[in-house]
């Protein structure tokens, strides 16, 4: 982890590790201290000083009980503004903590979300914590020998906004994107599998040369060379319906299978007819 073994890092982590036994619950305190070292260690010395030691202990005591319960199967984001009132601690931005099964492309496409949203982003950690969890979903440690699940552990925070309105649209706006990697990761290997399907059935059309560069063109593919988003099969009817392409909803895999997705997708115009749901 980056900066852990400095004296700068270790002195702050000390500092709020000793705040924390102050505010946090006994059965979440092993915890609480374990998020302080996570958090700390893809951190800069000064995007840590951005808050005094004492604050970092209310973040932080604020963040692990939040997550300490969710659907693993899903993700969990929270968008607010900190109250003393209700969170206990005061913060001049706007706070955004996910929770999620830790995936590839989790944090790039929630910088980019942001981003997309006109977002200023002030500070963010985002480590990935080796947790033990109930069937519930109840957190029972993080960073203990036998932990083996890994949750990726987000806290952002972004220039302060005061429309509510708009602090739910962000909130939304994350979860869609948590629930669209979630289904291209847990459909990635079957995405392949269906491009070798397609491989094993490309048959010699033009010519032999041509069908060689066709099979390696996909093997290069296959070579973790393209990222598959989605999969969907369709059928061709010869009837007088609108489309003569009919979307097979079972076969969804990745981003057909996610209805985020779906509600995004434009109609595409053909000269003759309309095609829906397809990229």
């Amino acid at each position: 982890m980056f900066g852990l073994s400095t004296t700068a890092h270790k002195k702050h982590i000390q500092a709020v590790r000793r705040n924390l036994t102050k505010i946090a619950s006994p059965e979440l305190l092993p915890v609480c201290k374990k998020t302080c070292e996570l958090f700390f260690g893809g951190m800069s010395v000064s995007e840590i000083e951005m808050h005094s030691d004492s604050h970092w202990a209310e973040i932080i005591n604020d963040f692990v009980n939040s997550i300490k319960k969710y659907n693993q199967q899903s993700g969990y984001v929270r968008v607010f503004n900190p109250s003393k009132e209700k969170e206990g601690f005061d913060n001049n931005n706007t706070v955004i903590q996910i929770t999620c099964p830790d995936m590839p492309f989790i944090v790039d496409s929630v910088v980019l979300a942001l981003a997309k949203n006109g977002l200023a982003m002030q500070l963010m950690t985002h480590p990935v914590a080796n947790v033990s969890r109930s069937k519930s979903g109840v957190l029972k440690s993080a960073g203990e020998s036998g932990d083996d699940f890994k949750e990726s552990w987000t806290h952002i925070e972004i220039s302060r906004i005061v429309d509510i309105e708009k602090i739910s649209e962000i909130q939304t706006a994350l979860e869609l994107v948590i629930n669209k990697v979630t289904v291209c990761v847990q459909d990635w290997k079957s995405m392949l599998g269906k491009v070798e399907e397609a491989k094993n059935d490309l048959v010699v059309k033009d010519s032999k040369s041509v069908h060689g560069k066709q099979l390696k063109f996909i093997d290069w593919l296959l070579d973790d060379n393209f990222t598959f988003l989605g999969y969907q099969y369709y059928q061709i009817q010869n009837n007088n319906s609108e489309s003569p392409i009919v979307a097979n909803r079972d076969s969804a895999l990745g981003l057909y299978r996610s209805e985020a997705y779906l509600k995004d997708v434009d109609f595409l115009i053909d000269k003759d007819y309309q095609i829906q749901r397809q990229s």
